[in-house]
């Protein structure tokens, strides 16, 4: 897909609400979450949606896949994934 594509579906995704029942499992499975500051909690929201429109979840063995394990996994990948950098552009004067 061309960048200009993915970039234009990611920001639709980004747009829409974040569900209060995901936010819900956010609060009790992922307890960093609420020590974040508020600017910080709305990039890992943004990464959150984009991450579960875009990657696939498949069950093993029987194990059906939650929203509760769909929610957390993405948001314990999208912390890691930005761990150590930031993922806000930055200007220099």
């Amino acid at each position: 897909m061309p960048a200009f594509l993915r970039r234009r579906r990611r920001d639709a995704v980004r747009r829409a609400p974040f569900p209060p029942a995901w936010r819900e499992i956010l609060d009790r499975n992922v307890p960093c979450f609420g020590r974040l500051p508020a600017d910080d909690q709305q990039e890992l929201l943004a990464h959150i949606q984009v991450f579960l429109d875009e990657k696939p979840f498949e069950g093993c063995g029987g194990l059906e896949i939650t929203d509760e394990i769909r929610v957390t996994v993405a948001a314990q990948a999208c912390l890691h994934g930005s761990s150590g950098r930031s993922t806000r552009s930055s200007t220099s004067s």
